[in-house]
């Protein structure tokens, strides 16, 4: 992680700034003694990105993007459009603004799934990376919780990334005091994502003890790689996250067991589908992937293939994959991609079962 804390923002400065440095070069193309006022304009811009998680990074981010395409027009176009430097940057902040208000309005998602294992219907609500406090305040959480005890969940899982290295301790213990008013008629059950433990932190402001100890007064169970029979007819398999684990966790097929029933695995990133198709799970429930939250990230994902599923559902030969681009957002409190969700997932019984 110190890559992306402290390389990639280089990077990303050094690129921006070259880029904002051409822009405004070729805004005052026929004004040479502007040069250096540029270079120091643009040095200045790439200098107050070396803060990652800062809006203006954010916001430098989305002009660059629309400044190559200005760049792509002019060279393509006899005209001189002098106009795109200011409309980039007028685009720029539309998307930041609209971004804050995107990322605020959490949906709730519905999916329907038969299932030829189930006795009776089965409601889950799947809530994952909500990353508190960054997009959501305490009202934002209160009311969040409202909605999903309104959907009168049969059990409700907490799918990782609740918190992260960005939540004091005190913030943390709110977080999770508010998710222990959610109401189902099976309880709650969380598992950990890759930020939950603050593991990204120089200096984290409360410890992995403390967190489980405040998931714990809620009545909420840890599954960490562990299983429980949540009915008769439908088994919860919890797995650890990779990098929680630290690469020691247990294989999703030694942690399935041999009944038959409906087993439906809870992983925090979407990683092997395939195989946990292979092995006889039913469902599997991630997230992680936030469904890119900053454009172009999402875009650029789904092509290069980095994840075996971005967002949405999948179906295939009686295994059903859900991820989900989460409640909150990391960084910023902005999403330019996706949408902010939970998911409410109906697991019917077959009609011919």
């Amino acid at each position: 992680m110190w890559i992306v804390y402290h390389v990639f923002p280089a990077v990303l400065a050094v690129s921006a700034g070259i880029c904002l440095y051409i822009s405004l070069c070729k805004l005052c193309e026929t004004r040479t003694s502007w040069r250096r006022a540029s270079a120091l304009i643009a040095a200045l811009a790439a200098l107050f990105m070396l803060d990652l998680c800062s809006v203006w990074t954010l916001f430098m981010m989305h002009l660059c993007v629309f400044l190559l395409l200005w760049l792509l027009a002019r060279r393509l176009s006899s005209r001189r459009l002098c106009w795109g430097l200011p409309l980039s940057c007028l685009l720029a902040a539309a998307m930041i603004l609209g971004g804050m208000a995107n990322a605020r309005d959490i949906h709730a998602t519905r999916v329907m799934i038969e299932n030829e294992r189930l006795d009776e219907d089965l409601r889950i609500a799947w809530l994952s990376d909500l990353h508190y406090p960054t997009s959501a305040d305490a009202g934002a959480l209160r009311q969040l919780v409202r909605r999903i005890s309104d959907e009168q969940p049969d059990v409700i899982i907490l799918g990782g990334d609740i918190v992260d290295e960005h939540t004091s301790a005190a913030q943390m213990e709110e977080a999770f005091d508010e998710l222990g008013k959610l109401r189902s008629s099976l309880g709650i059950y969380y598992i950990y994502g890759n930020h939950d433990c603050a593991r990204y932190a120089d200096q984290p402001a409360y410890s992995e003890e403390q967190l489980e100890r405040a998931i714990a007064r809620q009545g909420i169970e840890i599954l960490c790689d562990e299983r429980v029979l949540l009915r008769d007819d439908v088994m919860l398999v919890g797995r650890d996250d990779r990098t929680h684990a630290q690469g020691s966790r247990v294989a999703a097929e030694e942690l399935m067991g041999d009944e038959d029933v409906c087993h439906i695995l809870l992983d925090h990133r979407p990683l092997q589908l395939a195989e946990n198709a292979a092995a006889g799970y039913d469902l599997q429930l991630s997230g992680h992937t936030h469904d890119g939250q900053i454009f172009p990230i999402g875009t650029l994902c789904s092509l290069l293939g980095l994840n075996e599923l971005e967002h949405g559902t999948l179906h295939a030969d009686g295994f059903s994959a859900v991820v989900s681009s989460g409640a909150g957002t990391w960084g910023y409190p902005v999403r330019t991609q996706g949408i902010s969700e939970y998911v409410v997932i109906d697991m019917k019984k077959a009609a011919d079962a």
